[in-house]
């Protein structure tokens, strides 16, 4: 990109116009009806840097100061960028909005073929999705699981000539005496350089381990796995425990599974408040925030959600601001 876009929004009342600087760069507009023409990238080195950020009075004089980090990387086919004005994705320059089935698990022992799983990427495609989920985790190496990783390969070929972009679940993690640990260094780069493909969405990292984890270790292990994939937005699978504490300010998509079926005696109006909870705590920072929903899960779940309750909580969720 050119330039890089920015809003400022100030509660001043003798607020009259704004000036961003940032490495020599400078720009400066009135606050009144007007966006920023944009911050120039082209000057501006790789990696992170500091905008400073002023508010002006009328005659010029400073009301206020303060700092906002930009980030500037080569570019990468395939990148996904979060637009936090309209708390979306953006993909191949276009923005996406992403409906995208699970299809199931690569970890089990039930692997699925590959022509199973090009079949079901192909069925979804005729049906008019988009976008698909797959989990595939990196602590089954290739020369222990060839099954898994040969499906997987079909799965993204199919993916690629379907034109269907994925969100890509890894769990980048091993149990070992009931604990976790990130995974080596060398078996994430061998993951993720097999996993090198340009229609991938997102990176998600865990389901549910917040309840056993705690927040501060997933943001350890998110900055951590930043290093191996800077170009794709981070999320974790979050409770309505971390929805309820707020605790989650380092992720870069907030995202919750909060199913209708997780414990008995609830209705669709006590997921979509759930929902909307986690849609409000990413609100002041402009980030997305998905859902995870369920159906066809009865090895888990006392009962299936009917059909008018998957129909109330889909357009609920929707209804709420939710991906």
């Amino acid at each position: 990109e050119p330039e890089a876009g920015f809003r400022v929004k100030t509660g001043l009342e003798n607020a009259d116009s704004v000036k961003l600087e940032c490495c020599g760069q400078k720009v400066a507009w009135p606050l009144r009806g007007r966006e920023c023409p944009g911050l120039p990238l082209e000057k501006i080195p790789l990696g992170t840097n500091v905008v400073k950020v002023t508010v002006l009075d009328p005659a010029g004089a400073v009301l206020a100061t303060t700092n906002t980090p930009l980030v500037k990387r080569r570019f990468r086919g395939g990148a996904t960028q979060v637009n936090h004005f309209s708390r979306t994705l953006m993909h191949g320059g276009k923005p996406v909005v992403p409906v995208a089935p699970f299809l199931g698990d690569m970890h089990f022992t039930h692997v699925m073929t590959p022509e199973i799983v090009a079949g079901k990427v192909k069925w979804l495609a005729l049906n008019g999705f988009k976008s698909a989920e797959i989990l595939i985790p990196l602590a089954d190496k290739p020369d222990r699981q060839p099954k898994i990783w040969k499906s997987a390969g079909a799965f993204f070929g199919a993916a690629l000539a379907e034109d269907v972009d994925v969100l890509l679940w890894t769990g980048p993690q091993q149990w070992k005496d009931g604990k976790t640990s990130t995974l080596p260094d060398d078996v994430l780069r061998d993951g993720y350089d097999r996993l090198d493909y340009p229609n991938i969405l997102t990176q998600i990292l865990t389901d549910e381990q917040d309840l056993g984890q705690g927040i501060p270790a997933l943001n350890d292990l998110r900055r951590g796995m930043l290093r191996f994939f800077p170009y794709h937005p981070v999320q974790n699978n979050y409770t309505l425990c971390a929805a309820g504490s707020l605790g989650i300010a380092e992720d870069d998509i907030y995202m919750i599974d909060d199913y209708l079926t997780n414990n008995e005696g609830r209705d669709v109006r006590s997921v979509v408040a759930n929902m909307e909870t986690m849609w409000r705590s990413g609100l002041a920072e402009g980030k997305p925030c998905f859902f995870f929903l369920v159906s066809a899960n009865m090895t888990l779940h006392g009962r299936e959600p009917s059909y008018d309750e998957q129909i109330a909580q889909t357009y609920g969720c929707l209804a709420a601001g939710c991906s």
